[in-house]
């Protein structure tokens, strides 16, 4: 870890005004993430309102992370620092949550490279029970959430300030207000149990006369750590049907190249007998037939000498 980085963090955080630093004992850590450059992130009022949203919430503490200055990215790569939080240096896998909130399209990529350099995995499906809860807000989340999507634990689509409480107090209901390392040893014991209940957040809004319209967001997640003997069941279940498939490839394969290898003999034969024909039976006919017009010129010959006879002696001709 890389003090000339944490330095730099703490110039950054002791030139703002409205930071918020919390102690983190029984709080759910939420890492809020703006994937791009610090002065691009804080240009964002999205951005700056949900942090104080969340930091007001008294169970929770919220810190920011940002995508590094290009200028750092040697730094970070030379002593192999993860993205750290700007108020507790924290890197992103000692969080509960990582939010991630996102306004273009084209921070996607950075996105993934955050996830990459704190050592999430990519694929929700491979989170280990020590991983954060990865999620995805903003305006692409209910924009264009689809290319992203599938790296994100679950959307939250709507408004933020609504919704992160819910999410917050589920995720208290589920695990009891823990601490971190509590938490892990639990969704690890968990996890060989295979007790893997999905957990379901629902958020219901409606038609208000008295104040603006609201609309309905159901949402489903299910929990990476609490789901690990399910993943399991479920690849386990995907390679006996891939191996059944390939097995019944190998068979197909194998009734295909014995009926090709069969016609390939019929062919050869087929050949054989032909040319059996052309240079046995039919040259044997064909000289046979030859014999018998000679024959039959003979004979015809014979007949017409017998009929000269008389002639020949001079006597009458019938």
């Amino acid at each position: 870890m890389s003090w000339t980085l944490k330095r730099k963090a703490q110039a950054l955080l002791a030139a703002e005004e409205g930071a918020v630093r919390k102690d983190w004992g029984g709080r759910v850590a939420f890492a809020l993430v703006y994937p791009n450059t610090y002065a691009v992130g804080m240009s964002n009022l999205g951005f700056q309102t949900i942090y104080q949203h969340l930091n007001a919430l008294p169970d929770v503490v919220c810190e920011r992370v940002f995508l590094p200055d290009p200028e750092d990215l040697p730094e970070y790569r030379r002593t192999g620092t993860p993205p750290l939080s700007l108020e507790s240096k924290r890197p992103l896998s000692e969080f509960d949550f990582v939010g991630f909130s996102i306004t273009y399209e084209g921070d996607y990529i950075h996105t993934l490279r955050l996830l990459r350099m704190a050592g999430i995995p990519l694929d929700p499906a491979a989170r280990r029970p020590e991983d954060p809860i990865v999620l995805m807000g903003g305006v692409c989340a209910f924009a264009n959430p689809e290319p992203v999507a599938p790296f994100m634990d679950f959307v939250v689509v709507g408004e933020g300030e609504e919704i992160v409480g819910e999410i917050v107090a589920a995720y208290r209901e589920t695990f009891g207000g823990k601490p971190w390392s509590e938490r892990q040893r639990e969704a690890v014991a968990l996890a060989k149990r295979e007790q893997l209940p999905d957990f379901v957040a629902e958020v219901s809004y409606w038609d208000a006369h008295d104040g603006p319209n609201r609309w309905m967001v159901t949402g489903k997640m299910t929990l990476p750590w609490l789901a690990a003997g399910k993943y399991r069941a479920k690849v386990a279940a995907e390679a006996a049907g891939l191996r059944r498939t390939q097995a019944e490839l190998e068979a197909r394969r194998n009734d295909t190249l014995f009926a090709v290898r069969d016609l390939l003999i019929r062919l050869k034969t087929s050949e054989a007998l032909i040319e059996v024909y052309q240079k046995g039976i039919i040259a044997q006919a064909e000289q046979a037939l030859e014999s018998a017009r000679i024959a039959y010129t003979a004979v015809q010959q014979a007949r017409k000498s017998v009929y000269d006879w008389p002639i020949l002696l001079g006597g009458p001709s019938s």
